[in-house]
């Protein structure tokens, strides 16, 4: 028995579900990566991690930032103030009140530097971040992230962005005709491919031997 397949491509298409949307933003103030200066910068935050820091508060939408950074998956601990003074290459300015400040260290040990104009606002901020970076490992074991976060638990967690598969209907099927399906997944997207196999029976090889009497 041998089997042909013919058949067409289904594609599954993606629709966008919830929209990827801000959920936190505000002044801050940042300490420069080369010159350690400290400089006023409208920080942005989105539900799917990426915190993007302007020279000002966008208006159109489209401004290029100044820097920017995926909090879900490149920051892999979260500094308070003390933990942040304990850094060599950090002095707080004469304006960063006690624990108003924070840092964000990345996988390849990056370090940006924040503060804010007051304890309220920091705590938020640091609890939003913690929200959303998954792939966080705290040296401190996380202590006081969570007694901050236990502070400030009016900070509601963000809902993912996500987006939702929506399955191309299958065309009908006749009666006589056997149907397999075959999913791939090309570029991230799911290919449904429907394949009809026919089935046919080889024709019988050699005579077969007759009985004798």
């Amino acid at each position: 028995m041998s089997n042909k397949k013919s058949g067409t491509k289904l594609r599954v298409s993606v629709t966008s579900g919830k929209t990827c949307e801000e959920i936190r933003s505000g002044y801050v103030t940042k300490m420069g990566q080369v010159v350690k200066n400290w400089k006023v910068r409208w920080l942005s935050l989105r539900n799917n991690g990426m915190l993007k820091y302007y020279k000002k508060e966008p208006k159109r939408g489209d401004e290029k930032p100044q820097g920017e950074i995926n909090v879900q998956k490149e920051v892999r601990d979260i500094l308070t103030h003390d933990q942040v003074s304990m850094l060599e290459s950090v002095k707080w300015p004469e304006n960063a009140d006690e624990n108003t400040g924070f840092g964000l260290v990345t996988e390849g040990g990056r370090v940006f530097v924040l503060f804010c104009d007051s304890i309220e606002e920091a705590e938020r901020w640091i609890t939003m971040l913690a929200n959303v970076a998954a792939n966080v490992r705290y040296a401190d074991g996380g202590k006081k992230i969570k007694e901050i976060r236990a502070r400030r638990q009016s900070v509601a967690r963000p809902k993912p962005c996500n987006a939702k598969l929506e399955v191309v209907p299958d065309p009908e099927v006749k009666d006589d005709e056997n149907v397999c399906y075959v999913h791939k997944i090309v570029g991230g997207v799911v290919i449904k491919e429907r394949h009809t196999v026919n089935q046919t029976v080889p024709e019988a090889q050699g005579s077969s031997s007759s009985n004798s009497s």
